[in-house]
């Protein structure tokens, strides 16, 4: 069996998701709900939040995530995905 990292391991993934559909159940009964374009912005947020993540520890505050946001937005622009889908 392969060990995993302390923290990006199969348990935060479980955490994030959890969370995600949590806050998911929450808006959708908020009046009024968020919108179509609003709840997948949390869903990409959520599977993203450590795309190519180095496995380190921030030096700096958010420096990590925002590598990960940044490699992220990246892939997004270059994908053949429309902006309205």
């Amino acid at each position: 069996m392969q060990l995993q990292p302390a923290h990006h391991n199969q348990q935060h993934i479980a955490t994030v998701l959890l969370r995600l559909t949590l806050l998911l159940i929450i808006q959708t009964q908020a009046t009024p709900p968020l919108n179509k374009g609003s709840l997948a912005t949390l869903l990409t947020a959520a599977a993203g939040q450590d795309f190519a993540h180095l496995g380190g520890k921030n030096q700096l505050d958010s420096k990590i995530e925002s590598f990960c946001i940044n490699r992220l937005k990246a892939q997004i622009d270059t994908s053949f995905v429309s902006a309205l889908d």
